[in-house]
């Protein structure tokens, strides 16, 4: 019996070495993997524990990379960034710091400029006021906050009737 289970411990490992070089993952997307595989949870226990032991698995390293390539590549903002994070399975505290940091260096102002200077293009063939209700809705899905959205709506639509004016019909 204890070389069935070794085996299992090699094979989960294995399993999980694979899964690390494709991409770094949080303690509990590797462990719910794991687990669907079929492996025990004494070994996913187990397994886990190596890797953290090893400085393979960190939830701190991983939600930091995640999230420095989700706001400078993908230009998403800090609320939809914390939704992102805990969804992989970052501990709340864990998430709030990579946050707080990130947003200490990279002001999410600049971020949402560029990710409206980029839908804006799009935009252009519509009437401003339509143009400005689709990009307050655009950046809010990315997770923007409504001042920000506010701020960075009046940067880039200075010739724009407020966003009042299309509510008449």
């Amino acid at each position: 019996m204890q070389r069935r289970s070794s085996s299992g411990r090699e094979a989960a490992l294995h399993v999980a070495f694979r899964l690390l070089t494709i991409r770094a993952r949080s303690q509990q997307e590797l462990a719910r993997h794991l687990r669907r595989r079929g492996f025990a949870p004494a070994v996913v226990a187990d397994v886990l524990e190596d890797l953290c032991s090893r400085r393979l698995l960190d939830d701190r390293a991983f939600a930091a990379e995640r999230a420095r390539t989700a706001v400078l590549v993908r230009r998403i903002g800090a609320r939809r960034l914390r939704a992102e994070l805990r969804a992989t399975g970052v501990a709340s505290d864990i998430v709030e710091v990579v946050v707080r940091d990130l947003f200490g260096e990279i002001a999410e102002e600049d971020v949402a400029l560029a990710a409206a200077t980029r839908r804006l293009k799009s935009l252009g063939r519509l009437s401003p006021p339509v143009a400005r209700r689709r990009l307050a809705a655009y950046l809010q899905r990315r997770g923007f906050a409504s001042e920000t959205i506010h701020r960075v709506l009046t940067a880039v639509l200075v010739d724009a009737p407020p966003a009042r004016d299309d509510t008449q019909r």
